[in-house]
């Protein structure tokens, strides 16, 4: 939650073809919005490093209708560098904090009867887990998967993100 509540536009990359349609890219993980007592704060990714996670065609097209109408409002708002905004963010320039994250998607997943494998809403955390386990599912290498998501090494990717049952 914190990483997606610390992206920023400067950090998507949108792939386009020679006929301007989007084909995928790539998010540039650089900062997480963190808590602690009194408040959040922007700190590094969990592993400290950045890293890069290929976003696919369809995901790339949904951000690029968001970042047109999220700058579109910060223009109006008298905002005048939209591609610092968070794209989870306001459009005063402040993020999103990862509990309202949280929150909102919770709300989601209830209003649309969103369940997970274990009869539960899931958390945003979850997706995660999911993602993971679809991932190495499709004959993604584990050391791929386990970049993608930060993870100082891929035995904790097989350990704890990726379930025996792909089901």
């Amino acid at each position: 939650e914190g990483e997606v509540c610390g992206l920023r536009w400067g950090d998507v990359d949108i792939q386009l073809d020679d006929e301007g349609r989007t084909t995928g890219g790539t998010i540039t993980v650089r900062r997480s919005i963190g808590a602690r007592t009194g408040g959040h704060y922007v700190k590094t990714p969990k592993t400290g490093n950045m890293r890069d996670t290929p976003i696919p065609s369809d995901l790339a097209n949904l951000l690029e209708h968001w970042q047109a109408a999220q700058c579109a409002m910060a223009t109006a708002a008298g905002v005048t560098f939209p591609g610092q905004l968070y794209v989870t963010g306001r459009v005063d320039g402040s993020y999103q904090t990862p509990d309202m994250l949280s929150h909102e998607w919770h709300a989601l997943s209830k209003a649309f009867g969103v369940r997970g494998t274990e009869g539960r809403i899931p958390t945003f955390h979850d997706l995660r887990h999911t993602f993971a386990t679809c991932a190495i599912a499709e004959g993604v290498d584990v050391k791929t998967v386990s970049s993608i998501l930060g993870h100082a090494n891929a035995a904790m990717t097989l350990n704890v993100y990726a379930s025996a049952d792909p089901d």
